[in-house]
């Protein structure tokens, strides 16, 4: 049995269940006629989301203050992630409704906010981009609004949150900032153009990907080839020495000299690829 705490509309209450866990509920109807004291049978037909182990006093003004609405957006475009990918977190349902209450309450007053990264992220995390792309059609549905690229970038974050359990979100966005920083330093050194469609940067994205993983994880890089690449890619290997440097101080964690190795591999294939386009450009 479940005691409701909170109804929140028609189809969603706020429960506490045996073990005082709380919990939300989705499910058409199950708020009507019901009030808080009220008692709920358990069903397999309820869409469960659970707040174990969350933050309850931030949970609950979230769940005050956030719009039903958006509550059961996020819980849709959750059960779609869940049908489509594998390992689905159930807890980033108030974040996600925050965050669509945001996006919606953003476009109907003409804030735009954009995303530098939208195209990196829809090459790292393609599977989370083609869930995201369907979380924009349930939104136009629901909300009325039509979310742009820059903002389906942010709802696959989410999404890929729910796939590593991460709790935080922006750390991908920090770190690919501080990486395009630098490389920004090197288009402007070499005077060449980096094109984010090319296969040695999908695959430097990779890697960045993966050192997020292990930055999160704690792990390090353990084939050291540092003395090899500091000597054979000077350039490459000190600017990857500032990224690491920069993105050690932002995530507190040090990066290992391997990681400025292999950080440099994938910077000189993209210096060198880039150079010999413009070369044949300028023939």
């Amino acid at each position: 049995m479940y005691l409701i705490l909170r109804v929140l509309n028609n189809s969603c209450v706020l429960v506490k269940d045996e073990n005082n866990v709380e919990i939300i509920i989705l499910h058409n109807g199950i708020g009507f006629a019901r009030k808080p004291g009220d008692h709920i049978e358990k069903s397999d037909d309820y869409q469960i989301y659970s707040l174990e182990n969350e933050d309850t006093r931030r949970i609950k003004e979230l769940v005050t203050n956030t719009n039903p609405l958006f509550i059961e957006v996020a819980g849709e475009i959750i059960s779609l992630a869940k049908q489509k990918l594998s390992g689905v977190d159930d807890k980033i349902l108030v974040a996600l409704a925050d965050h669509i209450e945001f996006v919606v309450y953003r476009i109907e007053n003409g804030i735009a906010i954009t995303n530098p990264f939208s195209q990196d992220i829809s090459i790292l995390f393609e599977d989370e981009y083609a869930v995201a792309l369907e979380a924009k059609k349930i939104i136009y549905e629901r909300c009325g609004v039509e979310i742009n690229e820059d903002e389906v970038a942010f709802i696959t974050l989410h999404i890929h949150t729910a796939l590593t359990k991460s709790s935080k979100v922006n750390n991908f966005i920090e770190l690919t900032r501080i990486v395009n920083k630098y490389l920004g330093i090197m288009e402007r050194d070499f005077e060449i153009k980096i094109d984010n469609n090319t296969v040695f940067y999908n695959r430097f994205l990779t890697h960045i990907k993966y050192m997020l993983v292990r930055i999160e994880r704690n792990e390090e890089l353990s084939v050291d080839i540092s003395e090899f690449i500091r000597l054979k890619y000077e350039y490459a290997y000190s600017l990857a020495q500032k990224i690491c440097i920069e993105i050690s101080k932002n995530f507190n964690h040090p990066l290992n000299d391997a990681e400025i190795s292999y950080l440099a591999i994938h910077i000189e294939r993209i210096k060198n690829d880039e150079i010999e386009r413009s070369k044949k450009q300028a023939r």
